[in-house]
C-alpha cells in the first residue's frame, strides 16, 4: 500500500511538471501601438563644487562633495509630432559644450543616429541638429531631429 502511494505521488509530480512545461503564451506587443513619441527634451550640465549646496554626506566629520544635474534649457521644448522635430532653447549665457540631452519619450529605446551624442552623456552639442530613433514596443520606430537654439 505504501508503495502505491509513492508511485501515485511520483506520477502526480511528473504530470504537474509536464503540464507546467508547456509553451508560454507570447505577449502581443502590437497591442500597444506605435508609441515612438518624444514628449520633451531638456539640456543639462553637471555641476560640481565644494559649497554648502552640495554637501551630502559626513564621514568621520569630513565633508564629501557631490555632483548634481542642472537643467540649462529655457522653458519647454517645441515638439512637432507631425514633422518629428524638437527645438530646445539653451539659456542665455550657457556654453554649448559640456552638455547633454534629457529625452522624455514613450518608446522602449532611444538610439542616437549619425554620430549624435548619447542622451544623458555629457558632450559637445555645437554640431547639431541631431537625429535620434525612438523604438516602440510594437516594433515600429520614428526618427526625430533635435535642434538646439542658443538664446
Amino acid at each position: 500500500m505504501e508503495n502505491i502511494k509513492i508511485q501515485f505521488g511520483f506520477l502526480f509530480v511528473i504530470l504537474v511538471s509536464l503540464y507546467s512545461c508547456e509553451p508560454r503564451i507570447e505577449m502581443d506587443m502590437s497591442q500597444w501601438g506605435d508609441n515612438s513619441l518624444i514628449t520633451n527634451v531638456q539640456i543639462m550640465k553637471l555641476e560640481t563644487q565644494d559649497g554648502v549646496k552640495l554637501e551630502e554626506y559626513y564621514v568621520d566629520e569630513t565633508t564629501l562633495t557631490g555632483t548634481r544635474r542642472v537643467v540649462v534649457s529655457s522653458g519647454a521644448a517645441v515638439v512637432d509630432e507631425t514633422a518629428q522635430t524638437v527645438i530646445v532653447n539653451l539659456m542665455a549665457g550657457e556654453t554649448i559644450t559640456g552638455l547633454a540631452f534629457l529625452i522624455y519619450h514613450y518608446g522602449t529605446k532611444v538610439e542616437p543616429l549619425n554620430d549624435a551624442p548619447t542622451a544623458g552623456i555629457i558632450g559637445d552639442l555645437s554640431t547639431g541638429p541631431y537625429t535620434y530613433r525612438v523604438h516602440s514596443a510594437d516594433g515600429s520606430h520614428t526618427d526625430w531631429t533635435i535642434t538646439v537654439n542658443q538664446l
